[in-house]
C-alpha cells in the first residue's frame, strides 16, 4: 500500500463524519425550504384558485419539484467542495510525511516516472535538508542513471527529472493537477457509493 493510499483512507476516515454532518445539515435545510416553499405555495394556491380555479395540487406540486432540484444542486456544491478539500488536504499531508517515509515515496515515483537515460533529480532547498543520509545511495541501487543535481528547485514537495535540458515536473502538485478528474472520481467512489 502506497503512502497516497494509506493517506487516502485516513482522510475517507476522518472525513465518514464531516460527510454525515453535512447531508444532515443539507437534509434540516431541504426540510426548512420544503415547509416554506408549501406554506408559499399553498398560500398561492389559494389566491390563485379564487381567481383562476387553478388547482392548489398542481402549483405545491411544482414547487416542491424546484425546491428539490435546488436541494440536490446544493448537495451536488457540498459534494464538490468535499472532494477539492479532501484532495488538497492529501497533497498537503504528502508533504508533511516523516522524512523516511516521504522519501520511500519519492522513491518509488522516481523509479516511476525516470527514463533509462542519464539525468538529475531536482529538489527544493527544504527537501534537500530533511533528505535521509542513505537516499542518495537508494537513488543509485534503484534509478543508477539517475544523479541528485547541485540546483535547488523553486517548489513544493517532489522533484524535478532533468535530462540535458529536457525537465519533467514530478512534483506533488503536477502530480495532482494531471491527475484531478481521475482522483476527484477515486475520493467519490470512497465517499459517496
Amino acid at each position: 500500500m502506497t503512502g497516497l493510499e494509506k493517506i487516502i483512507k485516513e482522510i475517507e476516515k476522518d472525513s465518514e463524519d464531516r460527510v454525515n454532518r453535512i447531508i444532515a445539515e443539507a437534509n434540516d435545510k431541504a426540510d426548512e425550504i420544503i415547509k416554506a416553499a408549501e406554506k408559499e405555495a399553498k398560500e398561492k394556491a389559494e389566491a390563485i384558485a379564487e381567481n383562476a380555479a387553478v388547482s392548489e395540487r398542481d402549483i405545491i406540486e411544482r414547487a416542491k419539484s424546484a425546491d428539490e432540484l435546488n436541494i440536490k444542486k446544493q448537495i451536488l456544491l457540498k459534494k464538490q467542495e468535499i472532494i477539492s478539500d479532501i484532495i488538497h488536504e492529501a497533497e498537503s499531508r504528502l508533504d508533511g510525511l516523516a522524512d523516511k517515509e516521504y522519501f520511500d515515496i519519492i522513491l518509488s515515483m522516481a523509479k516511476k516516472f525516470s527514463s533509462d537515460k542519464n539525468g538529475e533529480i531536482i529538489f527544493s532547498k527544504q527537501d534537500k535538508k530533511r533528505m535521509p543520509s542513505d537516499f542518495e545511495e537508494k537513488l543509485k541501487a534503484e534509478c543508477s542513471f539517475l544523479k541528485i543535481s547541485d540546483k535547488d528547485a523553486d517548489i513544493g514537495g517532489g522533484f524535478i527529472l532533468s535530462y540535458g535540458g529536457i525537465e519533467e515536473n514530478c512534483t506533488f502538485k503536477a502530480l495532482f493537477e494531471s491527475n484531478i478528474e481521475m482522483l476527484q472520481d477515486k475520493v467519490h467512489t470512497l465517499l459517496f457509493e
